[in-house]
């Protein structure tokens, strides 16, 4: 039983982009006060960019963390990479830059990583699954990765790829039985939406033997209610705060 389907040792805290209310998220500033805020991993996204490599960036564009209506994938690497992403947070950020995959691994890989592929910008599944299946051969702890996605389609492209990674379905909205079967199929772990969870949904999830990680829960009155129902970890934007509580 892997940490990401409800074996022991699973992360308690996952940085939803990194520590994002203390830093711009999906950089190497959030990720860094992340850790030093005491998570056990790190959510980031990853898009591929028009030279095929892949970069965490949240959104389909660049507008909200960088004023512009630029698009990753039809940038290269370096046009991406000349682009401040901090300075739309606060001053002492300027200069952050979107970072790719390989950069998050090599300094970050012995953090769990809940790496969340985007398929929302008309990018083909199969090359970017493809392009991080390739970066994440180089993670030193691949039994401290998770490939998610709310596209099944996409974890079933990495369970038949890279059976030795666990998947994890990530929802929206409610769950019902039939989803968590559904999902069940190509996922070792369920992300679901924390304001939608009940007991009768981490019933369902632990009949199928999947772990549960539920985003984004900031409140530690509500971290504590997840954790006394039975979650495994929680994905949250304040690490240090829950932390805090937590201990």
């Amino acid at each position: 039983m892997s940490f990401w389907n409800g074996g022991p040792g699973a992360p308690r805290l996952l940085a939803h982009r990194g520590a994002s209310l203390d830093a711009p998220e999906n950089t190497m500033a959030a990720f860094t006060l992340a850790r030093s805020q005491g998570a056990h991993g790190l959510e980031l996204d990853v898009r591929l960019t028009r030279d095929n490599v892949p970069v965490v960036v949240h959104d389909p564009d660049l507008r909200r963390v960088a004023g512009i209506p630029r698009e990753p994938r039809g940038m290269t690497l370096a046009e991406l990479q000349a682009v401040d992403v901090g300075g739309w947070f606060s001053p002492q950020f300027k200069g952050e830059r979107a970072p790719t995959l390989k950069e998050v691994i090599a300094k970050f890989g012995d953090l769990f990583l809940d790496v969340e592929i985007k398929t929302d910008d008309g990018t083909s599944p199969d090359a970017l699954v493809e392009a991080v299946l390739k970066e994440l051969e180089q993670a030193p702890h691949p039994d401290r990765v998770l490939v998610s996605s709310f596209d099944p389609f996409v974890l079933g492209i990495v369970r038949e790829t890279a059976p030795h990674l666990a998947t994890g379905g990530i929802s929206e909205g409610p769950l019902e039985e039939d989803d968590v079967l559904f999902l069940a199929e190509v996922s070792d772990a369920i992300i679901p939406e924390a304001a939608f969870l009940t007991l009768e949904t981490v019933e369902w999830v632990r009949a199928e033997n999947l772990g549960l990680f539920p985003w984004t829960v900031n409140d530690p009155r509500a971290a504590r209610r997840l954790l006394d129902m039975g979650v495994d970890g929680l994905i949250t934007d304040v690490p240090a705060q829950l932390a805090k509580a937590l201990r």
